[in-house]
């Protein structure tokens, strides 16, 4: 079997409340699709894990990272920390729907000035999500979840 990439010998944390296990992850396209002790095959590229933990994504429930996912689709100061999922429009705030003339007040200013403010839809922010998001991982797909809606 060939997999796009594989994971190997690093300590592995399932998620489910198993005891970690030393062992391989195979990853073909953005799917995991195999995990266990040594799995046998080739990869496109492989990662030595010696010394390293792998484990799901975290989940992050209370963000305020509406501006966030629309300036930097990467969300990198999330996903170093293994944030791999955020839940957005927390606190009863959100870019959307909502168009804002003048400073907004607060506690809206903890997304940005009146120029992050311009989506009259929610599903028009969405939209500008996935197009920015589809922009920055034209060859690379990576789970990432909006507002509870995943993209792909």
């Amino acid at each position: 079997m060939s997999y796009d990439l594989v994971i190997r010998d690093a300590l592995i944390l399932d998620g489910l409340g198993n005891e970690p296990f030393s062992g391989d992850v195979a990853v073909e396209r953005d799917r995991i699709a195999r995990v266990g002790g040594a799995i046998p095959g080739e990869s496109r590229v492989e990662i030595r894990g010696q010394g390293a933990i792998v484990s799901p994504g975290f989940i992050d429930v209370h963000t305020h990272d509406d501006r966030l996912v629309l300036v930097d689709p990467t969300v990198l100061p999330k996903l170093s920390q293994g944030v791999t999922t955020v839940v957005t429009g927390n606190c009863g705030i959100s870019l959307a729907p909502m168009q804002h003339v003048g400073s907004p007040p607060a506690p809206l200013t903890l997304l940005g000035g009146s120029e992050h403010f311009r989506h009259t839809t929610f599903k028009g922010y969405l939209h500008e999500a996935s197009i920015r998001y589809r922009s920055e991982y034209r060859s690379l797909r990576r789970p990432h979840f909006l507002a509870g809606v995943r993209d792909g």
